[in-house]
């Protein structure tokens, strides 16, 4: 039997297949890893655009010093994958 990696949601934090997250890379530098293969800490994220929002109008994302670039690209991810793919 294959064992399937999980990771948890830095917003909801429920566990997910690997797969089914976006990697977020924090350290060295923050930018967004769709290959999941860059070395570094990593936060994940679930295409779930409703806590998404919420996280982000109560400032819980502050503390990973993300840019409004890496904002809109997390978004832009969430608004184009299924969310029922968790």
């Amino acid at each position: 039997m294959r064992i399937i990696p999980q990771r948890m949601d830095v917003l909801t934090r429920t566990s997910h297949p690997k797969h089914s997250l976006l990697r977020v890379l924090i350290s060295p530098a923050v930018k967004v890893d769709y290959a999941q293969d860059q070395l570094g800490r990593a936060i994940y994220f679930a295409p779930d655009l409703a806590s998404f929002e919420l996280a982000l109008k109560r400032g819980r994302l502050r503390r990973y010093g993300l840019s409004e670039e890496i904002i809109a690209e997390i978004r832009q991810w969430i608004r184009n994958t299924d969310s029922s793919a968790c």
